[in-house]
């Protein structure tokens, strides 16, 4: 607390990633307007610190569709609180934005649920979406609002159709994920992808049958949707059959090495 030209200058800082804020208080005040002045701010606040970046894919393969098919970067928010969060007028901006022209102003009426995914299309040319898009050789993303950055992250190049992520949904350390989950869960299943696995061969990829071959016989096999999903289950084979079209892992074990391989059933 400062005393400056008669009056009060009382500070609060609120560790709110990167949010603060300060009161300047006259020295007459009501001290307990005061104290109801912080607990009304430190509620705002909590709101918007419990909506995260929670994923990020900025080469866009084969991973998600736009509504019209295109596949585009994506940037995906999750509220980790206990209520909704009105997002209108927030800004997203990347490392390549040059002024306030480059950001992305969500439009009035956008919002997301407790414990909800939002999918934010970037530079696409339908729907939810920024104007610019994300590099494929390393870029930042910034989610903020009148109040300051909300949040924030960095990644460098990423191979096409992976993502970074948060090992869990609104916290967590961010690592590369072998399996994207836009507007999903970041699944257990994914965290396979912290160990060391060889490439698992199979072919044909893609598949039109659904049919893939391994060339050899494998111990065990499991195969997940990209959701986390696991859909099938194998020991000594030398293929699988997989029924529906989609992206999928499969993950194997022969003579104690471990294997991955990303699949797509058109």
């Amino acid at each position: 607390m400062n005393f400056d030209n008669g009056a009060y200058i009382f500070y609060l800082r609120i560790k709110s990633r990167t949010l603060s804020s300060k009161f300047e208080i006259m020295q007459n005040i009501d001290m307990k307007k005061i104290i109801g002045s912080i607990l009304s701010l430190t509620l705002v606040l909590s709101s918007y610190a419990q909506v995260t970046i929670n994923e990020v894919q900025a080469d866009n393969d084969t991973t998600y569709t736009d509504l019209r098919g295109n596949y585009e970067d994506w940037v995906e928010f999750y509220n980790a609180g206990t209520s909704a969060v009105d997002m209108s007028g927030w800004m997203c901006i990347d490392d390549n934005a040059k002024d306030s022209a480059d950001w992305f102003i969500m439009p009035a009426g956008t919002s997301i649920g407790a414990g909800e995914y939002l999918v934010l299309f970037c530079n696409s040319d339908t729907g939810f979406t920024t104007d610019f898009g994300l590099s494929k050789k390393g870029d930042g993303f910034f989610l903020m609002n009148d109040e300051g950055i909300v949040d924030s992250t960095t990644f460098g190049a990423i191979d096409a159709d992976m993502s970074w992520a948060r090992e869990t949904d609104g916290d967590g350390a961010w690592v590369i994920e072998e399996t994207p989950t836009p507007g999903a869960t970041n699944s257990e299943v994914n965290s396979i992808r912290n160990a060391t696995l060889a490439r698992l061969n199979v072919y044909p990829n893609p598949s039109a049958s659904g049919i893939f071959n391994f060339g050899q016989v494998v111990s065990s096999v499991s195969v997940y949707t990209i959701s986390g999903a696991q859909v099938l289950e194998a020991t000594d084979v030398e293929q699988v059959a997989i029924e529906a079209k989609g992206i999928y892992m499969i993950y194997s074990t022969s003579n104690g090495v471990s294997s991955i391989a990303r699949v797509i059933v058109q």
